[in-house]
């Protein structure tokens, strides 16, 4: 059977697998495992959208081909897009960034602990001091309680200061709007962002991003 570069080569919008050793294999031996492989090796660059329509784009012709009767149809045409959230180190990163730090606290010791959005946004001290009991919290977990400062009369673990003409009073609120944090820096709800943490793909430091907890969480 002829190599994918022969069946594809001149149609738009492939340029991302003209560059990858699937161009000169032999189109029978390309497995639907190797194009997820494919997309996932250009997700960590942040171009998984560019690898998949160059994926799909392909297969509309290799199917096309099929139809004609030019080639038999081969194992690659059962490739699905996986139905799991991945995200990427560098994602989890701008994403924190984006947030202010009492909400990316919260959010990554919800999704460290498997609280939920609404749980940990009303958590109060006298809550931890029995989910400590129930469970042992990860480094990363303690991590943001202790860059959480404890306040003075508010009970709640994670809040933000109430703002009164510019300036801030003693007084504090919870932070109730972590789901619409999540969807602003993410494009994700609350049960995508939890999928996504627990496939967290590991991506090389080069790519720097400050933000809250940057160095606690890449060893910074």
């Amino acid at each position: 059977m002829p190599s994918l570069k022969h069946l594809i080569a001149g149609t738009a919008g492939v340029s991302h697998l003209s560059q990858s050793p699937l161009w000169d294999q032999d189109v029978a031996t390309i497995t639907p495992s190797q194009l997820i492989a494919f997309v996932a090796k250009h997700k960590l660059a942040c171009r998984a959208d560019e690898a998949e329509s160059s994926v799909d784009i392909a297969l509309t012709q290799i199917t096309e081909a099929v139809k004609r009767g030019e080639i038999p149809r081969p194992p690659m045409l059962d490739y699905r897009r996986p139905n799991f959230i991945v995200m990427t180190q560098t994602e989890l990163r701008r994403g924190l960034a984006f947030m202010r730090p009492e909400q990316a606290y919260a959010i990554m010791f919800a999704l460290e602990t498997g609280l939920s959005s609404q749980e940990v946004a009303r958590l109060k001290h006298i809550d931890l001091h029995s989910l400590r009991r129930e469970r042992r919290l990860s480094d990363l977990a303690n991590a943001c309680l202790e860059r959480m400062p404890r306040h003075i009369v508010s009970p709640y673990v994670f809040w933000r200061p109430i703002q009164k003409n510019g300036r801030t009073v003693t007084a504090s609120t919870p932070i109730m709007d972590l789901d619409e944090a999540v969807f602003d820096a993410f494009g994700l709800v609350w049960g995508e962002l939890e999928q996504g943490y627990a496939n967290l793909i590991y991506t090389p430091d080069e790519d720097e991003v400050d933000g809250p907890l940057f160095d606690l969480m890449f060893g910074r």
